[in-house]
C-alpha cells in the first residue's frame, strides 16, 4: 500500500513539474529571478510594424503581441516569444496574457490604426502605455531604439526596409 501511495505522489510531482516548466517556457521573463519583461511591444501583423518589432526583439529579447484582423471582422492575437515562436492566444485571452508577461511598459507600434482602440483602452487602465503612431516608420524606429537602448535599430530598420523595397515586396 505504501508503494502505491508513493507512486501516486511521484506521478503528481512529475505532472506538476512538467506543467510549470511549460508555463515558464511561455514566459521567459520568469527565469533568472526576473519577475517581468521591461517592454511589451504590441502591433499589427503588417510589414513595417512587424519588421520593426522583430528587429527590436532580436537584440532586446522583449516579447511581441501581434493583432491580425480575420475575414469575419474579429481579431486574431498572437504572442511572439523570443525566437519567433508565435502562439495564437485569441482575443479573449489578451489581457490575461499581458498580465502573465507582466511588462513594466507597453509600446503600441502604429497606434490605433494597428491595434484596436478598445484593446489600447483596456491596457491604459493598468499599464504604462506609450504609443508610436508616426506614419514615418524610420522615426518610430529611432524613438523605439532610444527607449530600448538599441542604438543600431534605426540603421537595421533602414537596411531591411530597403532590401524589401528593392525586392518589390510589401506593395
Amino acid at each position: 500500500m505504501k508503494i502505491r501511495g508513493m507512486s501516486v505522489i511521484v506521478l503528481f510531482v512529475l505532472i506538476a513539474v512538467t506543467a510549470s516548466s511549460y508555463a515558464v517556457s511561455l514566459n521567459p521573463f520568469r527565469r533568472n529571478s526576473r519577475a517581468r519583461a521591461e517592454t511589451l511591444m504590441i502591433t499589427a501583423n503588417v510589414l513595417n510594424s512587424r519588421l520593426l518589432a522583430e528587429l527590436a526583439q532580436v537584440r532586446t529579447k522583449q516579447p511581441i503581441v501581434l493583432f491580425s484582423p480575420d475575414v469575419d471582422g474579429t481579431q486574431r492575437v498572437f504572442y511572439m516569444i523570443d525566437g519567433n515562436k508565435a502562439v495564437d492566444i485569441g482575443e479573449g485571452n489578451f489581457l490575461e496574457t499581458v498580465a502573465f508577461i507582466n511588462p513594466k511598459r507597453i509600446v503600441i507600434l502604429g497606434g490605433t490604426d494597428y491595434v484596436p482602440k478598445q484593446f489600447v483602452d483596456l491596457l491604459r487602465a493598468d499599464y504604462s502605455v506609450i504609443i508610436l503612431d508616426s506614419t514615418d516608420w524610420e522615426k518610430n524606429a529611432q524613438v523605439l531604439g532610444e527607449w530600448l537602448d538599441h542604438r543600431s535599430l534605426l540603421k537595421q530598420y533602414r537596411e531591411y526596409s530597403d532590401k524589401i523595397s528593392q525586392a518589390g515586396a510589401g506593395k
